[in-house]
């Protein structure tokens, strides 16, 4: 039988690159891809005492703010502050950096965290000024509660690797439904795709009887292979397009 997490690990190695910029500091390049298809760079950072800060040095926000879009104010900002209080790095206002500190023993949990928070981040480019008060992640929340579907908001699941993975939303089980896990996209790409079926599969076996449910927001074209590629590797994720939420929503009720 194949070891998904083996096989995952496996090419997280051989596509990872290190390297010293000056004593104290080195860029690790990750085989993740942010919206220009660039691969994600992170920064470890020798602190006092045998601390380290991994961190991005600004680049995410930077990158935003070159593109026309500021986080640090409005709705954009309590997105941000909620992504990172959930991933829990921190962000200098400053420098724009986004960070985590931490013991060496933490490290790679840290390094983990940071990248999640970095793609999450990358994905507010794609609050448009226009739509900045119908960001997905409210209308999710707003649709549940109107419905009366009962959630727990922001949770974080330890898998077998013993990575953190963040839930927004975690249904309960009931008479007729298991436990559902909930993801959301407002942007689907494969490399985020990705990032799900890595995430249930390293969760899955230690929850056999829950279901992952993907709500993509469709407003824009979605990649059907890329709906479909999820349930093929794994029946028990259900992608749901966010414009058929009410004639699937026996799913979350």
């Amino acid at each position: 039988m194949i070891n998904h997490i083996e096989n995952y690990l496996d090419w997280l190695r051989k596509n990872m690159k290190e390297e010293v910029i000056k004593k104290g500091l080195v860029e690790i390049t990750m085989p993740f891809l942010d919206r220009h298809n660039d691969y994600i760079q992170i920064y470890l950072q020798a602190i006092a005492d045998g601390r380290y800060r991994v961190t991005d040095l600004g680049y995410t926000v930077d990158d935003l703010e070159m593109c026309g879009v500021d986080i640090t104010t409005g709705k954009r900002y309590e997105i941000l502050r909620r992504t990172l209080n959930v991933m829990g790095a921190q962000f200098d206002n400053k420098s724009k950096e986004l960070y985590i500190e931490c013991d060496g023993s933490k490290l790679a949990e840290a390094q983990h965290a940071l990248i999640q928070c970095m793609l999450d981040v990358n994905d507010l480019f794609y609050l448009s000024s226009e739509s900045v008060f119908n960001i997905f992640y409210e209308d999710v929340k707003k649709y549940f509660s109107e419905s009366k579907i009962f959630y727990t908001p922001d949770i974080k699941i330890t898998g077998r690797s013993g990575l953190n993975h963040h839930f927004p939303f975690v249904l309960q089980e009931n008479t007729n439904q298991p436990e559902r896990l909930v993801r959301i996209s407002s942007n689907l790409t494969r490399a985020e795709a990705e990032r799900f079926m890595f995430v249930w599969d390293d969760i899955y076996k230690m929850r056999p009887k829950s279901n992952l449910i993907i709500l993509v927001n469709d407003t824009a074209k979605v990649n059907k292979n890329l709906m479909t590629g999820m349930t093929r590797f794994n029946s028990s994720i259900v992608p749901v397009r966010w414009s058929e939420r009410d004639e699937k929503k026996n799913l979350f009720a």
